[in-house]
């Protein structure tokens, strides 16, 4: 939340095309909690690294975890949530699973500040 008690109005888009990792590490609580809605495209499994794909995916996921602590989704594409469930572990990377998502965040407390 702002300092001086006003609605939070940052909008952060994130399409960089695999860096997105490295810029969602980079990324402190403190600054993720000033951002009202956060658009983002993960490409989930580009340029995973062979001797451990395994370690990086879960790392990955584990981000994507961090930001529902602060934000909610309110919009993904692919939107139809078949494309997500019943995928196995081991069909994440493949041709099954879409390799590209887009997702919209948007704070949880902006959207407690509209409620009010």
């Amino acid at each position: 939340p702002r300092s001086d008690g006003g609605a939070l109005r940052t909008m952060v888009k994130i399409d960089i095309e695999s860096a997105e990792w490295e810029a969602l590490e980079s990324m402190k609580d403190e600054d993720l909690a000033k951002v009202a809605m956060l658009d983002l495209q993960i490409y989930l499994c580009r340029d995973l690294p062979h001797d451990d794909r395994r370690t990086a995916l879960d790392r990955r996921i584990r981000l994507l975890e961090r930001l529902t602590e602060l934000f909610h989704v309110v919009a993904r594409a692919p939107a139809h949530t078949s494309a997500f469930r019943g995928v196995a572990d081991n069909e994440i990377c493949s041709d099954k699973f879409p390799q590209t998502v887009s997702a919209t965040y948007v704070n949880k407390v902006s959207l407690q500040q509209e409620d009010e």
